[in-house]
């Protein structure tokens, strides 16, 4: 005699990767909003890093044409990152998450979760 050890899961299926508490701090222009490419920067007390990405992100041939859009994504950082990038951040591409994630790996998926709240069709991690 077989034993089924099949097992029916009836939790609901949700969909999403990292589902962390996620705020909008800053909003890209309208302009921007439906850009098929979200251009991802994850960041967590990388001062030192930001403002070099944040340029190369802006120095991109998708922002200049407004095909894509920068999100950068805080995870609690503490070291006022945004004083070392401020005027790049005035670019109307440039939208800022705060998330309360905890590792890389989680702050990257909670990228992507947002990302599919969007028109966007391609994510390209930027990693500092």
């Amino acid at each position: 005699m077989q034993q089924d050890h099949s097992h029916k899961d009836t939790r609901p299926l949700t969909v999403g990767l990292a589902l962390r508490q996620l705020t909008m701090i800053k909003e890209c222009g309208l302009h921007y909003k439906n850009a098929p490419v979200i251009i991802g920067i994850n960041l967590c007390n990388q001062a030192e890093f930001i403002a070099q990405a944040l340029h190369s992100a802006l120095s991109q041939s998708l922002v200049d044409n407004s095909t894509a859009q920068i999100v950068i994504l805080d995870d609690q950082s503490t070291d006022n990152w945004q004083a070392h990038c401020s005027t790049l951040l005035d670019h109307p591409s440039v939208t800022i998450l705060g998330a309360f994630c905890g590792s890389p790996a989680r702050a990257r998926n909670q990228l992507l979760d947002y990302a599919s709240t969007t028109t966007a069709h391609w994510v390209a991690r930027l990693d500092g």
